[in-house]
């Protein structure tokens, strides 16, 4: 924040004296900044700037403690500012995260839906996929064919997510997107469930199977292979 530390304790006084001065005045500082950081974005709290501003010592340039609070409530505001949209954008990408795992993984195993959810981060790492999460999750999801994961245009989501699957669910989502955890799928980008056997499988290289999912990967090293209209539409999640 461009805070600038009160000098603690007086010359005069024992060194322990200055140093208990000095934590006092970083604690002091610590709370008011925090104090700060809370208020609404543009605030022109008056009261919280001016106990900010009493908390400033002498500046070199000459500002008075008032300039140098709102130099700062001018530089931070706009941080603040993309901070809260970037928290925004987090939550939305979790959710459609946790909606994936919910609608298609709700009854497998933590070990199921976490397989579901790394094959999503893929496809975002992927040139060959969206670069959002939500975006791979919903893609095609404006037809009525095309979508890549069925939930999204079937009318699942016209069914709430609830209960202790949707707490799960969301669990899973976050560990996968904060933890990045060594993928049990490794590069695999498409599955589908051990009850149907799709043509598109035909095309792909298979890796695993997790639960009543079998999971497959393109048959080349991606890095290597240009992006193509047909990789889109190969082998849709099922």
């Amino acid at each position: 924040m461009g805070l600038v530390a009160l000098a603690g304790g007086v010359a005069t006084l024992p060194a322990i004296a200055g140093k208990a001065s000095d934590q006092r005045t970083e604690v002091i500082m610590d709370q008011r900044a925090a104090e700060f950081r809370r208020l609404p974005e543009n605030s022109s709290d008056s009261a919280a700037v001016t106990r900010l501003a009493e908390l400033y010592g002498p500046d070199s340039r000459a500002e008075t403690p008032m300039q140098r609070v709102r130099l700062d409530l001018d530089t931070i505001a706009p941080d603040l500012a993309l901070t809260r949209r970037e928290a925004k954008a987090t939550m939305d990408q979790a959710r459609c995260l946790s909606e994936a795992v919910y609608y298609e993984a709700r009854s497998e195993s933590r070990s199921g839906q976490v397989a579901v959810a790394q094959v999503i981060m893929n496809r975002v790492r992927s040139k060959h996929f969206p670069d959002t999460i939500c975006g791979v999750v919903y893609q095609g999801a404006e037809r009525n064919t095309g979508c890549q994961f069925t939930f999204t245009c079937d009318g699942s989501t016209e069914r709430q997510p609830r209960g202790v699957a949707w707490d799960r669910s969301q669990d899973v989502a976050r560990y996968v997107m904060s933890q990045s955890p060594k993928s049990s799928v490794g590069r695999s980008t498409h599955y589908h469930t051990t009850k149907v056997n799709p043509v598109w499988a035909k095309t792909l290289k298979r890796t695993r199977t997790v639960g009543s999912h079998i999971f497959y990967r393109f048959p080349w090293r991606e890095r290597a292979r240009p992006v193509s209209s047909a990789s889109l539409r190969v082998a849709p999640p099922s």
